[in-house]
């Protein structure tokens, strides 16, 4: 049976993460223990993903999401090419079951993991906070490489449009970047859906209105989610913290600033008795 967070994906897919996100944060708030302080000696026991799912992560994703949002790509043909697209919207059950496969042929001696030690109030070793961490950034790498894979092109192209390098590398997307002249504000910045002074002309001007609003109402459910999450480990947000978000958003935008507050967080939940960062 899939897992929530796999079901929580499959009708993000459905319905919508500009709908789903806010419904599920909100519920999430209202009602997960985690999002509540938690006693310090129980933080690393029971808030964090077990060890061998983490380590199945990128493995999972690479071929239940990556390859499959690749493949529509590898063909001309049309009727292929729909059926890939069709192959690729239920992602998040064949990633799930990809992390599944993977975490079966992992063997069995690595299996020891925060999240799974859950012994009353027993410290963890320093071997398994040495060997979570080390697993742990790794995966937040992983992410953050793939989130900047995207927005850092697009970010280039938004900034640097009439740039000569762009136009030795792709005359179609030089010729396209100067006809419709793209700036900070017109990518990045959206309009109402009901603003009579910016009513979509086409079908595709119409989906970047709608993309707009997915995306930022999702990622702001996002940011009410993960300070949730901080809060249950008493972590605060400080000066630096604020930093690395800032960072964080720079390179793999606003899905990367949540990605930085979520490692903070996995950090805090980890550090328990001992420092090992």
């Amino acid at each position: 049976m899939c897992d929530s967070v796999t079901l929580f994906f499959t009708f993000g897919q459905l319905l919508g993460w500009a709908v789903v996100f806010p419904i599920w944060t909100l519920i999430y708030v209202l009602t997960s223990p985690l999002s509540r302080p938690i006693p310090t000696a129980l933080q690393s026991q029971n808030t964090l993903i077990p060890l061998l799912k983490l380590k199945a992560l990128p493995y999972a994703f690479t071929l239940g999401f990556v390859v499959l949002s690749l493949a529509p790509l590898t063909t001309s043909d049309v009727s292929t090419r729909q059926s890939l697209l069709a192959l690729w919207q239920p992602f998040p059950v064949i990633t799930y079951l990809f992390q599944q496969l993977f975490q079966l042929f992992t063997s069995s001696t690595s299996a020891s993991s925060p999240s799974t030690n859950r012994n009353g109030n027993t410290p963890l070793t320093r071997l398994q906070k040495r060997t979570y961490l080390t697993t742990l950034n790794r995966t937040y790498i992983f992410l953050l490489i793939f989130l900047s894979l995207t927005h850092i092109p697009a970010l280039v192209l938004t900034l640097f449009p009439s740039s000569s390098l762009i136009s030795s590398l792709s005359p179609t997307i030089s010729s396209a970047l100067k006809k419709h002249n793209p700036t900070l504000s017109t990518v990045y910045i959206p309009h109402f859906p009901s603003s009579t002074s910016h009513t979509p002309k086409t079908l595709g001007e119409a989906v970047h209105v709608f993309l707009w609003w997915d995306v930022y109402v999702s990622t702001t459910a996002g940011f009410v989610w993960i300070l949730s999450l901080l809060r249950g480990v008493g972590k605060g947000v400080g000066v630096g913290v604020l930093g690395k978000v800032v960072l964080g958003g720079l390179v793999g935008g606003p899905w990367g600033a949540i990605l930085v507050l979520m490692r903070e967080r996995d950090l805090k939940a980890l550090e328990g008795s001992e420092r090992v960062e």
